[in-house]
C-alpha cells in the first residue's frame, strides 16, 4: 500500500546521475510553486524509484525533506519500476537501464533452465542479451518468449528496442560503455543514440571506436552519417586510409569518402622517377599519352584502379616535354590523348608545344564507367599540327569504335587510322606496346607486347642499326619477324 509521508533527503538513496541544467530548472520551479510531484521511494530500502531531479533540486534550495510516496516492492518490482522511468524519463540513458534489465534476469534463475531444456539451438541464456536476441531470432522457447514479452509490456519497450540496448552493450567498448553509463543526457557532448549506433555499426573494431565517437563529438554527427561514415571505415585497406577517412569530412557519400582517401594516400607516396632519356631525331607525327596525375577513377567493381601502375607527371611537366624538338619545324601531326578530366588542360598544353588545335578524336568504348553521373564511355584525343603538314587521306571519320583492353592501352584501330592519315617517321610517346612503323618512347616499352620484333631506325628504316643519339630501351620501332 501506497503511503505518502515527508522523508528526510538525507536517508534517501539516490543513486543515479542527475543532469545540472534540469534540476536548475526544477529548483526554480519549486522555488515560486512549491513540489507538484512526490518522489517514488522504496519502503523496504529508502531507494529513490523516481525524482532523483526533484531531490537534487530540493537539496539544492536547502530543504532538508522532500515529500514521498513509499511503496513496498519486491527486488525484481523495484527494478521493473527503474526501467519503466528509464522509459518515460529523457535523462535516464539506456546504459543504466540495460544493467537493471540484467538485474531482473538475474532475479530469475529458472529462465536459464527453461533456456536448457527448450532452445531450439540447445543454448543456455547466460545473460539478458542472449535471451532477448533468441526471442527476436525466433530460436526462444514459448515460456521464454512469453516472459519476454510480457517484461516489454511493462517496461513499456519494444523487445527489439531491448535487444539494439543489450547488443549495443556487448559490442562497446568498456571505457565507452562506462562514458554512456555514468553519463547525463542534459550534459552529455553526444546522445546514447551516437553510442549504440557505433556499437552497431563497427562491432568487431573496439579500437576504432573511440576515434569515430571523438569525430562525432567534435563535427556533430548524424546517427546516418555515423553509418557512412562506419561503412567508408570497413572497407579501409590499411591504418593510413583509417585515418585518412577519420579526417574527411562526412557530409558526403561512402564512396566519395574512399575515392579522396584513396587519392590522398596514393599522391602522399614518394613519385617514382622516370630516369630514362629522352627521343632523339625529328618525326612527322607524335603520338603522345602523358601520365596525367589522377587518371583512374575508382570504382567499387575495379577495387584496384587507385592503384596506378605507372609513374605520373604533373601538369608544368607535361608542358615542358620536348615536343617541339622533336617535330619537323616544316611540318609535323600531333596526337595527344587525354582524359574527361583534364581535356581542359589539354589546350593549355597544345599552346604550351607551340601546336595548333584542329579537331577531337573520339574512342566509342564498348563499355564505360559511371563514378558520378554520366557513364564514361568514350576517349579523346586532340589532333594538332605544328606547320601545314597535309594529311594523307582526308574524309576519316573522327569517331572510331574499339574494345576496351588494359588500362592506359589503346585500341589498334587509332593506330590504323594513324597511319592512314599521317605520315612517317613516327614516334609513339609513353608507348606500352611495340608497333610496326612507330618508334617509341617510355620506361614499359613492351608490357602489352608478345611478338618477337626486331629494331628498325626512326629515320632511315634501316634494321637493327641506330640513328644518331639512339638508345635501344628508349626509342625504337618495330617490325614483325
Amino acid at each position: 500500500m501506497k503511503q505518502y509521508v515527508n522523508l528526510p533527503i538525507a536517508d534517501l538513496v539516490s543513486d543515479v546521475p542527475v543532469d545540472s541544467v534540469h534540476v536548475k530548472e526544477l529548483a526554480d520551479s519549486i522555488k515560486s510553486r512549491g513540489q507538484l510531484n512526490p518522489v517514488i521511494v522504496r519502503t523496504e530500502t529508502k531507494e529513490v524509484i523516481d525524482g532523483f531531479h526533484r531531490v537534487a533540486a530540493m537539496a539544492e534550495l536547502g530543504f532538508d525533506h522532500v515529500e514521498c510516496v513509499i511503496t513496498p516492492c519486491t527486488d525484481e518490482e523495484f527494478w521493473d519500476f527503474r526501467i519503466i522511468q528509464a522509459s518515460l524519463h529523457k535523462n535516464v540513458t539506456f546504459a543504466r537501464a540495460i544493467d537493471w534489465i540484467d538485474k531482473v534476469f538475474r532475479l530469475n534463475p529458472g529462465l536459464r533452465s527453461i533456456g536448457e531444456r527448450y532452445s531450439k539451438e540447445g543454448k543456455t541464456y547466460k545473460n539478458a542479451y542472449t535471451l532477448f536476441a533468441a526471442v527476436r531470432q525466433g530460436t526462444a522457447s514459448p515460456e521464454i518468449t512469453k516472459w519476454a514479452t510480457d517484461k516489454a509490456k511493462v517496461w513499456g519497450l519494444a523487445v527489439a528496442t531491448i535487444e539494439n540496448w543489450l547488443s549495443a552493450r556487448e559490442s562497446l567498448e568498456p571505457s565507452l560503455l562506462e562514458e554512456v553509463r555514468h553519463s547525463v543526457r542534459g550534459e552529455a557532448e553526444i546522445s546514447p543514440a551516437h553510442y549504440i549506433a557505433v556499437a552497431r555499426e563497427l562491432p568487431t573494431k573496439p579500437g576504432l571506436q573511440r576515434q569515430v565517437v571523438e569525430k562525432i563529438k567534435a563535427e556533430d554527427l548524424s546517427t546516418k552519417e555515423i553509418r557512412t561514415l562506419s561503412q567508408a571505415l570497413r572497407r579501409a585497406d590499411d591504418e593510413e586510409e583509417v585515418q585518412g577517412i577519420l579526417r574527411q569530412p562526412v557530409s558526403r557519400t561512402e564512396e566519395q569518402i574512399l575515392r579522396d582517401v584513396r587519392i590522398e594516400k596514393l599522391l602522399s607516396q614518394p613519385r617514382k622517377q622516370i630516369n630514362i632519356p629522352l627521343p632523339q631525331g625529328k618525326y612527322r607525327t607524335i603520338i603522345i599519352d602523358p601520365p596525367w596525375p589522377i587518371e583512374k577513377i575508382l570504382r567499387e567493381v575495379r577495387p584496384n584502379q587507385v592503384l596506378l601502375d605507372y609513374p605520373t607527371m604533373t601538369i608544368e611537366e607535361i608542358k615542358v616535354l620536348p615536343v617541339p624538338e622533336l617535330a619537323y619545324e616544316d611540318g609535323c601531326h600531333i596526337y595527344l590523348w587525354t582524359t574527361h578530366k583534364y581535356l581542359p588542360m589539354a589546350f593549355k598544353v597544345l599552346d604550351a608545344w607551340g601546336a595548333n588545335y584542329e579537331c577531337l578524336l573520339t574512342w566509342v568504348k564498348n563499355v564505360g564507367i559511371t563514378p558520378f553521373s554520366w557513364m564514361y564511355s568514350t576517349e579523346h584525343c586532340l589532333f594538332a599540327r605544328i606547320g601545314n603538314l597535309p594529311l594523307l587521306k582526308l574524309g576519316k571519320r573522327l569517331d572510331f569504335e574499339a574494345k576496351v583492353r588494359e588500362h592506359s592501352r589503346k585500341p589498334d584501330e587509332f593506330y590504323n587510322l594513324v597511319k592512314e592519315v599521317s605520315p612517317e617517321p613516327r614516334i609513339d610517346m609513353f608507348s606500352r606496346e611495340k608497333r610496326e612503323g612507330f618508334a617509341q618512347y617510355g620506361n614499359e616499352l613492351d608490357r602489352f607486347s608478345s611478338k618477337q620484333v626486331s629494331v628498325i631506325d626512326a629515320e632511315t628504316g634501316e634494321t637493327n642499326k641506330r640513328h644518331k643519339g639512339y638508345t635501344p630501351s628508349v626509342t625504337t620501332k618495330w617490325h614483325d619477324n
